[in-house]
C-alpha cells in the first residue's frame, strides 16, 4: 500500500543532505544501521520513520512454522496489544521493533536487542520474551520509547530552544500559512499552475499562486499584515519548495484517507501505464474495495514513472478501468507542453488531488499544518 519508492544518493553539502533525504524501507528485513545515513539526516530520517509508524500488515497471510511439533505463527492481534512499536518482516517472517532499531547505535552491542533490530523474533512459542524486551521502566526499550517521544517534540530540542518566539508571532506565522495553504486548495480543485516563467517583484504576472495570495491580501486585512512584503524575508512561505511541501501534504492526508476507508480490508490492485507529455511512461495504481456500506470504489493511488524493477508487476496486472483512464485524461491536463518539466513527485501529488476530488475537500487545514510541520524542523513550531 506504500508507493515504489527510489532511493537517492547523498549530496556533499548538508543543505542538499536535508532537503534530499533518502526514501526509507518500508520492510524491516530492508532496513539499514541508522548511523550509516549521513550526520545531518540522522534526525530527519528517525522523525521520517515515526512518522510513517510500525510495519503493521494486518491484512497479510502469516507464514505457519512448525515449532516445538506445533504449528505456530505471528499472532496479528500483537499489533493492538502494541502498535506504537511492534513491526513485522514479510520478508524474513519475523518480528521488529521500531524504537530499539531507531537508536540501537546508541547502545552499543547488545545482543537481546540484536534480535528486534537486526535478526528478528520468530519465537512464537515465547510470549514471555515479548514482555521481557518491553522490560521494566529504565529498560533499553523504554529509554528508546522515550527517545522516539522526545525527538517528535520539536519544541524540546536545543535548535528550536534557541528560537522561542512569542504568541504574536506564531499567530502570524499561522495566518500566513494558512493563506498559503487556501491558495494551494483552490489552485488544486481548479486545476491550475502554481508558477509562472519568472517570480520577481517588478514581473507583472507573477504565476497564480502569487497572484492569488496577493488578491486575498487585498481583501482581508489581517492576511495582508503577514505576507508578502510584510512577511520576514526568510519565512515567506510562497517558495516553489514550499509550495510542493503544502501539495505533498495535501496528497499524504489524502492516501492517508483512503487507506482509512479500506481499513485493513481485502483490496485489488489495478494498474496500467501512459505515456505524459514529455514521453515519460507512467503508471497509475488504483485501488478497488468495498467500503462498510458495500459499495464497490475505486480509488487512485499513485502515479509512479516506470522503471525498470516496476516491468514486471505492469506485465502482471495491466488492467484498465474508468478511474485509471481518468487519471491519464487528467494527466494531460496538468501536465502540458508548457508544463513539461514537472517533477514525478509534484505531477503524483497534484494528481492525487485532481482525481480524488470528493476526498481532498474532506481534508481540513489544521491536518495539513500539523504534516507540514512533521515532515521538517521549521522556524516557527506551532
Amino acid at each position: 500500500m506504500k508507493k515504489f519508492l527510489k532511493r537517492k544518493e547523498a549530496h556533499s553539502s548538508s543543505h542538499s543532505d536535508l532537503d534530499d533525504l533518502p526514501d526509507i524501507p518500508l520492510d524491516p528485513a530492508d532496513w539499514k544501521k541508522i548511523s550509516k545515513y549521513h550526520p545531518n539526516q540522522r534526525n530527519e530520517v528517525t522523525r521520517s520513520y515515526l512518522n510513517r509508524g510500525p510495519c503493521q500488515p494486518r491484512g497479510h497471510i502469516f507464514k505457519q512454522t512448525m515449532i516445538g511439533g506445533v504449528l505456530r505463527r505471528f499472532n496479528p492481534a500483537w499489533f493492538d496489544k502494541y502498535p506504537n512499536w511492534l513491526e513485522y518482516s514479510m520478508k524474513k517472517d519475523a518480528a521488529f521493533c521500531l524504537c530499539c532499531y531507531l537508536f540501537k547505535d546508541d547502545a552499543g552491542k547488545i545482543a537481546k536487542n540484536n534480535v528486534w533490530t537486526t535478526d528478528g523474533f520468530s519465537s512464537w512459542n515465547k510470549l514471555k520474551d515479548i514482555s521481557e524486551h518491553v522490560g521494566g521502566v529504565n529498560s533499553f526499550h523504554n529509554n528508546a520509547v522515550m527517545k522516539c517521544e522526545n525527538l517528535m517534540k520539536q519544541g524540546q530540542s536545543i535548535k528550536h530552544a534557541l528560537h522561542k518566539q512569542d504568541d504574536v508571532t506564531k499567530n502570524e506565522y499561522r495566518t500566513r500559512l494558512n493563506a498559503s495553504i487556501d491558495t494551494s486548495r483552490f489552485l488544486l480543485q481548479k486545476w491550475l499552475p502554481f508558477r509562472g516563467h519568472e517570480e520577481k517583484e517588478e514581473t507583472a504576472n507573477n504565476g497564480n499562486f502569487v497572484e492569488l495570495l496577493k488578491y486575498t491580501a487585498k481583501q482581508k486585512e489581517v492576511v495582508s499584515n503577514v505576507v508578502l512584503k510584510n512577511a520576514p524575508g526568510n519565512n515567506q512561505m510562497t517558495s516553489p519548495k514550499i509550495q510542493k511541501d503544502i501539495v505533498h501534504c495535501f496528497a499524504e492526508e489524502v492516501v492517508k484517507t483512503i487507506i482509512e476507508e479500506i481499513d485493513h480490508d481485502v483490496f485489488g490492485l489495478l494498474v496500467d501505464k501512459s505515456a505524459d507529455v514529455s514521453y515519460k511512461e507512467q503508471m497509475a495504481v488504483v485501488f478497488r474495495f468495498v467500503d462498510k456500506s458495500g459499495i464497490v470504489k475505486e480509488r487512485f493511488i499513485s502515479i509512479t514513472h516506470v522503471i525498470y524493477r516496476l516491468l514486471k508487476l505492469i506485465l502482471i496486472l495491466p488492467v484498465a478501468t474508468a478511474t485509471v483512464e481518468r487519471c491519464f485524461s487528467v494527466m494531460k491536463i496538468v501536465k502540458t507542453d508548457g508544463r513539461n518539466r514537472m517533477g514525478d513527485q509534484f505531477l503524483n501529488d497534484c494528481l492525487v488531488c485532481f482525481v480524488e476530488k470528493d476526498v481532498f475537500q474532506t481534508i481540513t487545514n489544521e491536518s495539513v499544518i500539523k504534516r507540514f510541520q512533521d515532515i521538517k524542523d521549521r522556524k516557527i513550531i506551532l
